[in-house]
């Protein structure tokens, strides 16, 4: 789009006729907006952005090309599958990083080129034949295409491949088997959290149980004892907005719960979080309190440790 003179619109233009009677809605990035409610916002945007660029306003360049940056990542998550079309001598600039983004995501990439497939780069190719194939015009991917959907269905644009998490540790802090621990989340009005958080990307060759430690330290102080049995009692997935981002990128989150007796020492909460409760295990119910993935997690938790105390 950045080195087209039509903005990329003319071929997404002829090409959209087509997928539309194979009864698949494409996502048009000419048009700006959210998919599905798009409007053709594209050239202000681009105006801006290039006398930025050439002004040297850095600042604003930054600010501009962030909301691009973030739409493009938006827009891939949304869609089922990538269509690349290009000459054999074209600059794809962020055309690369949506392959990459959709190629991460085992997405498929369908890449239509006009030309000498030889001259794009290596890369390039590499991506659009590890997850899809390469035509040399519209007509030979919409017959292609139809025919893959007619043997496959909707599996044909159904991602089969492995998914990707971030793996979070949370602790279950339990006082005189009458109270749990739950920490009010400085970024939600209404959500509360529990202790611990994600692994960090330094924290690959360290154990889990110091990771678990540096995240009850950062967040409870250096003060609170507890006693951790770190074979998790329960587990589940959540999806967690990017704050770094805002909204328009998330996170899919794996996380386990380990079970921990509150020892003593003062509670001493970071930046995170803005007060913590204890609160009652017999009747807390965490429903409308977390987000959906934890709140199920602490529900099966309690449930069975009520279970538990009562046979003993």
């Amino acid at each position: 789009m950045e080195y087209e003179a039509d903005r990329g619109r003319g071929w997404r233009e002829e090409l959209t006729p087509g997928l539309l009677k194979l009864g698949i809605i494409p996502i048009d990035p000419t048009l700006g907006g959210e998919p599905g409610h798009q409007t053709r916002i594209i050239d202000t945007e681009s105006s801006a952005l290039s006398q930025a660029k050439v002004s040297h306003d850095w600042p604003k360049f930054t600010e501009l090309m962030h909301r691009v940056w973030v739409n493009d990542k938006k827009w891939v998550d949304s869609a089922d599958f990538l269509i690349v079309y290009c000459r054999g001598t074209d600059n794809l600039s962020g055309t690369i990083r949506e392959m990459q983004e959709a190629y991460e995501y085992g997405k498929p990439i369908f890449l239509i080129v006009s030309g000498d497939p030889a001259q794009l780069k290596s890369h390039t190719l590499y991506m659009a034949l590890r997850r899809g194939k390469i035509f040399v015009a519209f007509d030979e991917f919409l017959s292609y295409f139809k025919n893959y959907l007619a043997e496959h269905g909707e599996a044909a644009i159904k991602d089969h491949e492995p998914d990707l998490f971030q793996v979070s540790q949370k602790v279950l802090i339990i006082k005189d088997s009458r109270e749990l621990l739950i920490l009010k989340d400085c970024h939600h009005p209404t959500h509360f959290d529990l202790p611990g958080g994600r692994l960090n990307v330094n924290e690959f060759t360290i154990s889990l149980e110091e990771s678990v430690a540096r995240e009850i330290t950062e967040e409870l102080g250096s003060d609170i004892k507890l006693k951790i049995n770190y074979q998790p009692v329960v587990a589940g997935r959540v999806v967690l907005w990017d704050p770094r981002i805002n909204d328009w990128h998330y996170r899919r989150v794996f996380f386990v719960c380990y079970e921990a007796q509150y020892l003593g020492g003062e509670i001493v909460l970071s930046e995170e979080h803005v007060s913590y409760e204890w609160v009652d295990v017999k009747k807390f119910d965490p429903t409308g309190r977390f987000k959906p993935g934890l709140a199920e997690a602490i529900k099966s938790y309690l449930a069975r440790y009520q279970r538990m105390r009562q046979s003993d």
